[in-house]
């Protein structure tokens, strides 16, 4: 009889422990989604129309003044100097070397630029130099990004463009 008495406070352990567990995953509701802390690259494009085969870059700026660097070390044209069709001037960012970042950076040949960058400015102010430093073109834009990846509960990388960018 005490073997019988034995196996009653089990059972009653895993009657009682089995009710527990499905109360716990009845409670638990929807699914949660967990989001990986990763920070994607969004893409910009820029479409020049007109001859672009006297520029040497394409810069991006957005509107609190940080702007795009020529990847690959290639030095970038000093535009400090020059206006913004806004009236202002853009922000000096130092040029990134070796590990630094830099919020935005540019690829480009002929007429297809290309901006990689870590946030999505809802615009700026897009501009063409010649290689001396001197304005080709230059305009302001919105841009219209699409999320191309990811899920839409964490986010994901996106892209804009291609803006179509008239040289003068």
């Amino acid at each position: 009889m005490s073997s019988a008495i034995g196996r009653i406070p089990r059972a009653a352990t895993a009657l009682v422990c089995g009710f527990v567990i499905l109360a716990l995953v009845g409670c638990a509701g929807e699914r949660v989604t967990v989001c990986p802390a990763v920070g994607y690259i969004h893409t910009l494009s820029v479409e020049l129309t007109g001859d672009a085969s006297q520029i040497a870059e394409v810069r991006v700026c957005d509107r609190d003044g940080g702007c795009s660097y020529l990847d690959q070390g290639t030095q970038p044209v000093d535009a400090s100097s020059f206006p913004l069709v806004t009236g202002g001037s853009p922000t000096e960012i130092p040029t990134p070397r070796g590990e630094e970042l830099s919020l935005y950076t540019a690829r480009g040949s002929d007429n297809s630029w290309s901006f990689q960058m870590a946030n999505t400015p809802e615009g700026g102010i897009i501009t063409a130099y010649f290689a001396d430093g001197a304005i080709a073109a230059e305009a302001a834009a919105d841009f219209d990004w699409q999320q191309v990846g990811g899920i839409t509960e964490c986010g994901g990388p996106a892209e804009a463009g291609p803006i179509v960018f008239a040289l003068n």
